[in-house]
């Protein structure tokens, strides 16, 4: 699925990047940003009530928890709930990551990484952060999992 989060909602865009799904996010979108988005086939997602009544593709979000933000937009759109598809997507700046060149890694990993995750290790190539199968991931997932997804 394709999103555009306003400004509050930032800690679902993550998320939902870590699910493997394309969020927009940014702050200052205008009602003309948000049509383009629906006419691309976004799905706007917003706690703002005054755009309930416009023309575009919008799941309004009435929760502040980001588990029941995600479903929230999970019963209206049925989110897939493919894990090999979870942290396909720099959470950072919404690019598909890239399996890590050796080559690049230069400062941005750690050595004990370099030789236990080779093979795991993926990169964004837009921001260039690295991202790997470590204890951080490990929690978002039992996290995720525990939320039913």
């Amino acid at each position: 699925m394709v999103f555009a989060a306003d400004s509050m909602l930032g800690r679902l865009a993550r998320w939902l990047r870590v699910m493997g799904h394309d969020v927009l996010f940014q702050s200052g979108y205008d009602i003309g940003d948000l049509r383009r988005f629906s006419s691309e086939g976004r799905i706007v997602l917003s706690r703002k009530k005054s755009l309930m009544g416009e023309d575009i593709r919008l799941i309004f979000i009435r929760s502040d928890k980001v588990r029941e933000q995600l479903i929230e937009v999970d019963s209206v759109t049925g989110l897939r709930k493919c894990a090999t598809e979870w942290f396909s997507r720099c959470i950072e700046c919404n690019y598909l990551l890239e399996k890590a060149d050796p080559e690049g890694w230069g400062e941005g990993i750690p050595e004990y990484v370099f030789y236990n995750m080779r093979g795991k290790i993926r990169r964004c190539p837009a921001c260039g952060r690295f991202f790997w199968p470590g204890s951080h991931r490990k929690r978002m997932e039992e996290q995720l999992k525990k939320w039913g997804f």
